[in-house]
């Protein structure tokens, strides 16, 4: 059995999508991202495991409160739910990609009155798919 081995880099803002690139090249997955506070700044982390070898590697960027981070969705579809966490607990500032499917300069989609048909459908479709 391979040893675990765990590393810590610490990366610049602008460094962070060529090394998550590179990350999603040699076929790791992201494990998890998060974001603390302290002293003024944002901590954010974003963890990769390679599950054959056992590595696991953290990067780390380090952002004042004021500064945008951007998006790493464009390489990893669900890091959107880690991000999401990030700027509601937090207020971290994301760069996030528009949507090529809406022109609109609104982060959410306005379904007017077919807002409560689609909400009504979501929640029996999800009970369904429970069951």
């Amino acid at each position: 059995m391979t040893e675990p081995k765990n590393v810590m880099t610490v990366i610049d803002k602008e460094q962070l999508l060529e090394s998550v690139m590179a990350m999603k090249t040699k076929g790791f997955r992201l494990s998890q991202a998060w974001a603390s506070y302290k002293d003024g700044k944002y901590n954010l982390s974003y963890s990769f495991a390679d599950d054959t070898t056992y590595y696991y590697e953290t990067l780390r960027v380090v952002i004042d409160k004021d500064e945008t981070i951007p998006s790493i969705s464009e390489f990893y579809a669900y890091a959107d739910f880690y991000e999401n966490e990030m700027k509601e607990l937090f207020g971290v500032r994301i760069q996030i990609f528009s949507n090529p499917f809406f022109h609109s300069s609104s982060e959410y989609v306005d379904l007017g009155v077919f807002s409560i048909p689609i909400t009504v459908l979501w929640i029996v479709g999800i009970t369904n798919s429970v069951n």
